[in-house]
């Protein structure tokens, strides 16, 4: 991919930043395979075969162990060696290049590590690079230190200037690519504050500089006034850090270098609106008047002093933007003949003065809530949880409710009784049924078959397992929740590898997944059912102590596979089985898949020993091996040194999304 044009997209109209994108990610390219930074040997070791193999593994599982936490627990350690090592070494547009990849396709299934190699790429051994002062163990004049050894930290081996100037502004001009939600960039600043504090020069840093400050102002300059009103209000408070926290850190104000096409100017007051918002109401008095004098002289007609750049780079990027300004006029134009019967687009004044008038409702006065709610499409987020009690609200919310959300909410909506037959086509009922059985939408959300199962058996369960919520299940929310099961199978794409999974049928798989009313018995059953109606070469058996062939097929229902698991006799489980009985039988397998539950007792021998043994016996040395803990929290069975073996502890809905991406990737 091209970095430098996808990171220029954010900002198509800002000369000034395209260029200096485009110099930091050449100076990356020309310096990556050049850089002599003495890394001594032996250190970060690490038993990967590449350092690409080694990153994307990271940025998919969040560590290096070979684990996957489907409940990931915090993250502790924020300067993962690996990674570390990596950058050191010269290859940090390697791993940036590997951020931005799996943030465009959307293949990471936890953004934490993501926003950990991000952060890393901009604040490793963080320190003033354009200073010309020498660093404290380079000078033996006091004068000449850039700072006093009882706030310096020892950073060497020091990285390349350059590089490390370059790969700093790089990985912080990827920040509104990779982060997306308010949320996100919460986590990536508290990440940059951990790095610079434990890697940085100054000792205890917190991460905040002229760099890091100009990037969060970007961020919120780069949104539209009515996107940056609706996650102002939507994300309030995340990660110990809220909107006015970032305000008064990065000291936002329109910067004199907004070029005269940034939306800042046509769309001021907006920005002022919202801002004024989020710092807690209007000034008045002197201080609006020095506002208003400080933006008189920020006045786009003030020019600003430019930088000395590549004559041929500024004429290209001159020409990208007359061909933008040409295809922005045509839909100017064409757009002008259906203007008036459009709908008028709702400025973000008019949304914020409407969020207050929300927030300010009580239980009295639903019948305003409701028709607020309809009429700026405010979402569960942004209503007062007074309000979250009334069937109303509920209704008002469903009408533009996504899928996810409505099957994350489904206890609670049929808590208050909001789900009732009826007749009419805009009912709750319908409007659900409806929305399930819309394929294109599940393709579109991504639901995936444990989705919808844990969603479909919690409700035909009749109450929540954590809650004293009760209610009746409707018949039709129950059918179109099974149509969509089977709908949402080939979610994931084929890998075209020959597979083997093995279940485990012993009593203990009879328990329930933490949290659910799912047995973990279902949760093997859907899991080979996706494979099963997937891949084309796919043995299925059923183990303990032993080994059952189970007569599974594409053409079961999930019913069907539970039937045929439970005519077989329970015995204890023994997970290195189905590859000893692959090397007996002599069957070629590329993926070994075991799914059981967190009993286990090892017989014969571990299971990183037996798919060794295969590997060896069968001449097959990239054999993967997958193991599923249904409700294991520890990862006992993994081995780190083998990056093959993936083990899974416990269930969630990016499960599936996971085994394709290491089954292809890793």
């Amino acid at each position: 991919m091209n970095i430098a044009e996808y990171l220029s997209s954010s900002h198509p109209d800002d000369l000034r930043y395209r260029l200096s994108i485009a110099y930091a990610v050449r100076s990356l390219e020309q310096q990556q395979n050049q850089l002599l930074t003495n890394v001594p040997e032996g250190q970060f070791s690490v038993p990967w075969r590449s350092d690409e193999e080694f990153v994307r593994r990271f940025l998919m599982l969040g560590n290096s162990e070979g684990i996957y936490f489907a409940r990931q627990n915090e993250f502790t350690c924020t300067l993962e060696p690996g990674l570390c090592r990596i950058i050191q070494s010269g290859k940090g547009l390697m791993v940036l290049q590997k951020i931005l990849e799996m943030s465009i396709t959307n293949l990471a299934t936890n953004i934490e590590p993501l926003l950990i190699a991000l952060a890393l790429c901009a604040r490793y051994k963080v320190h003033d690079t354009q200073s010309k002062k020498k660093l404290p163990w380079d000078t033996t004049e006091e004068q000449e230190k850039l700072l006093p050894d009882a706030i310096c930290r020892d950073i060497r081996p020091v990285m390349e200037k350059t590089y490390q100037a370059c790969l700093q502004k790089s990985a912080l001009f990827a920040v509104h690519k990779v982060c997306i939600t308010p949320t996100d960039l919460f986590k990536f600043i508290s990440y940059c504050k951990v790095v610079s504090r434990e890697s940085g020069l100054k000792k205890d840093s917190n991460g905040w500089g002229r760099a890091l400050r100009a990037t969060v102002i970007k961020w919120y300059y780069n949104h539209t006034p009515k996107r940056l009103a609706v996650i102002v209000t939507k994300y309030r408070h995340r990660v110990s850090y809220s909107h006015r926290d970032l305000f008064c850190l990065s000291h936002i104000h329109p910067k004199q270098s907004l070029p005269p096409e940034h939306g800042y100017w046509q769309y001021q007051k907006e920005y002022e609106d919202i801002f004024r918002h989020v710092t807690g109401g209007y000034r008045g008095g002197e201080k609006e008047e020095k506002e208003r004098k400080r933006r008189k002289e920020l006045s786009p007609k003030r020019k600003s002093k430019r930088g000395r750049s590549d004559p041929e780079e500024t004429e290209r990027v001159r020409q990208i933007l007359e061909e933008l300004n040409l295809k922005r006029a045509e839909e100017r134009t064409a757009s002008a003949g259906v203007e008036g019967t459009a709908n008028p687009v709702m400025d973000a004044t008019t949304y914020i003065q409407a969020f207050d008038r929300l927030q300010s409702l009580t239980p009295e006065n639903i019948d305003d809530a409701v028709m607020l709610i309809l009429q700026y499409g405010f979402e569960q987020e942004h209503v007062p949880q007074e309000l979250l009690i009334s069937k109303e609200v509920w209704g008002a919310l469903l009408r533009r409710m996504s899928l996810s959300t409505i099957l994350k909410n489904m206890g609670k909506m049929s808590g208050i009784d909001l789900f009732e037959e009826g007749v009419s086509v805009d009912d709750p009922v319908s409007l659900v049924v409806r929305t399930l059985a819309d394929v294109e939408k599940l393709w579109e959300e991504g639901i995936n078959p444990l989705t919808i199962l844990i969603a479909k058996t919690n409700y035909e369960h009749g109450h929540e397992m954590k809650r004293n919520r009760i209610w009746q299940p409707i018949n039709m929310i129950q059918t179109a929740l099974d149509k969509a099961f089977y709908n949402c199978m080939n979610a994931v794409g084929m890998t075209n590898r020959r597979y083997l999974i093995a279940v485990d049928i012993s009593d203990s798989m009879d328990s329930f997944m933490q949290g659910t009313t799912v047995a973990c018995s279902q949760i093997a059953a859907a899991l080979s059912m996706a494979f099963i109606c997937n891949e084309n070469d796919v043995i299925t058996l059923g183990f303990a102590d032993f080994l059952m062939p189970l007569e599974w097929n594409r053409n079961m229902g999930l019913g069907q596979y539970l039937a045929a698991a439970k005519m077989v006799k329970y015995g204890k489980t023994d997970c290195a089985r189905p590859m000893v009985w692959a090397i007996e039988q002599g069957i070629y397998v590329d993926v070994f898949i075991v799914l059981t539950d967190s009993d286990i007792s090892i017989k014969s021998m571990k299971p990183s020993d037996a798919i060794q043994l295969y590997r060896q016996r069968m001449g097959m040395p990239d054999a993967k091996l997958i193991i599923i803990g249904i409700t294991d929290k520890e990862g006992s069975l993994a081995d780190p040194t083998d990056p093959n073996m993936l083990v899974i502890c416990g269930i969630n809905s990016s499960i599936l999304q996971v085994i394709h991406d290491f089954v292809l990737h890793v």
